[in-house]
């Protein structure tokens, strides 16, 4: 407290004489606030790691999801790829149907 604070002051001083009582006090309120600073740098410490375990965390979860996109990307261009062949073989089929029917007249043709 202040009071204790203002009387050790007075006593450094030689302005006051400091009883057992006081000093006591005085040495109490020390290794309270010790223990006081020794808590906050603990619960310190403890959101500090835990910030850096939500970080990582937050960092995990964005990899993955540019993994799915990544995946996804791919997936599709796969898709993409396998609609072109498609159609290059569909008309490939259309071709030939259409040299048979050419040629099926061609036959008709010549009976």
């Amino acid at each position: 407290s202040w009071l204790g604070a203002a009387l050790l002051l007075r006593w450094a001083a030689g302005e006051a004489d400091v009883s057992e009582a006081a000093v006591a006090y005085v040495q109490r309120r020390v290794a309270s606030l010790r223990r006081q600073g020794a808590s906050l740098r603990w619960e310190l410490e403890q959101a500090v790691a835990h910030g850096r375990e939500e970080h990582a965390l937050a960092l995990g979860f964005e990899r993955a999801a540019e993994a799915k996109e990544a995946t996804a990307r791919a997936a599709l261009e796969h898709e993409a790829a396998q609609a072109a062949e498609l159609r290059a073989a569909r008309a490939q089929v259309d071709a030939l149907q259409e040299s048979l029917h050419d040629s099926q007249e061609e036959v008709e043709e010549l009976r």
